[in-house]
């Protein structure tokens, strides 16, 4: 639920066009997703660096998930350190839309493979598509 309640802030910080905000919301919104598909195997990482490395070594290296999405994670991050640490980088709507795009493009198949490894979590599967779509439509 984690992840939905972050990535809900998304279309109102694109409507009040703060750019930083958003592009920090995409990153936290699906960087919870995949702490919940680590969460389901058993596993916990204390850093965000750990995080993207277990994240890549159990669910990337041998699949079932294709290093689009590990890339996918790693550049939203890259975006969120810039937004939120580096002011000499303009930020706008345009790139604040393409890190959209690019959350959307992240997040479809971990909640694909979360609804398969974690039918416990199917609400909050459910809920997090449904903000998704919400986004999508923004």
């Amino acid at each position: 639920r984690r992840a939905a309640n972050i990535l809900r802030a998304v279309p109102v910080l694109l409507r009040e066009r703060q750019p930083e905000g958003t592009i920090s919301a995409c990153y936290y919104g699906v960087l919870h997703l995949a702490l919940a598909l680590l969460s389901a195997a058993g596993l916990v990482a204390t850093t965000h660096r750990g995080s993207h490395q277990l994240f890549s070594l159990h669910f990337v290296k041998n699949g079932p998930l294709t290093p689009a999405v590990a890339r996918g994670l790693a550049r939203l991050l890259s975006d969120r350190d810039t937004a939120d640490y580096d002011a000499t980088v303009p930020l706008d709507d345009e790139a604040a839309r393409e890190t959209v795009a690019l959350a959307l493009r992240t997040a479809g198949p971990m909640l694909d493979l979360i609804r398969e490894r974690a039918p416990e979590a199917m609400d909050a599967v459910a809920e997090a598509e449904a903000v998704l779509l919400e986004i999508s439509r923004s």
